[in-house]
Parts: C-alpha cells; structure tokens; sequence
C-alpha cells in the first residue's frame, strides 16, 4: 500500500472515530431531539439542524519540517460548508490523539469563513 493510500485509510478511520464521538457528544446535548446520523452529503440531524462532524489527529507526521511533526488539519468541503451556511447548520470539530478523543467545539458554519483546510490550534483554543 502506498503512503497515500495508507494516509487515505487512516483519515478515513479517524473520521469514523469522530463520527462516533461526535454522536455521543450530540446525544448529551441534545435533550429535545434525536440525534439521527444520514449518509448524504452531512453526516447528522437535530430536529431542523444539520450538523458535519470534522476529525483530525493532534499531530501528524510531517518529514518536510525539522521536528517532523505539525498539528492536524480539518480538511473542509465547500458544498458541505454552503449547505451547512444555508440551513444554518453547525460544524462539530473533533480532535484525536492516539485513537481517542481528545478535544472537541461545537460551533456554527455562519460564524466560519471557508478555507480548504484548518489548523485545528485555530479552531479550538483553550479558554
């Protein structure tokens, strides 16, 4: 397997992972509606709300840099970011560190200018 393809299959296990804790994050805050997860272009619904859940690592290996390290990326769709925009949906941004949850932010899609990716240091600051 080339390292493109193993990075492919890590992402996309990582935002299985994501997508689990995001459910049970959702499921806690939720007390009025069910949480439903969809297989289209958004991964939940609350009630009216739309809701597409973000996963990256706290860091990855990155040979380019001297320590060869860099914080994780959430990588964003801008037909995911519209539709989210449109419904007044909300982004859920989850951070893993070594498979498991490790920080989150629940935040709406209105409040975020679109870019192709984010730092995840730039999403969810420590108060």
């Amino acid at each position: 397997m080339t390292g493109t393809a193993e990075s492919n299959k890590r992402a996309h296990h990582n935002g299985e992972i994501g997508e689990d804790e995001a459910m049970k994050l959702l499921v806690e805050r939720s007390k009025q509606h069910a949480v439903k997860r969809v297989n289209g272009l958004l991964d939940f619904v609350i009630g009216h709300t739309w809701v597409e859940v973000k996963t990256c690592q706290i860091q990855i290996i990155d040979y380019s840099r001297k320590d060869k390290h860099r914080n994780g990326r959430f990588i964003l769709d801008i037909n995911q970011h519209s539709a989210l925009q449109k419904q007044d949906g909300l982004y859920m941004f989850v951070v893993l560190k070594d498979g498991e949850l490790f920080k989150h932010r629940l935040m709406r899609a209105r409040d975020l200018e679109y870019r192709n990716n984010l730092t995840w240091t730039t999403v969810i600051r420590d108060e």
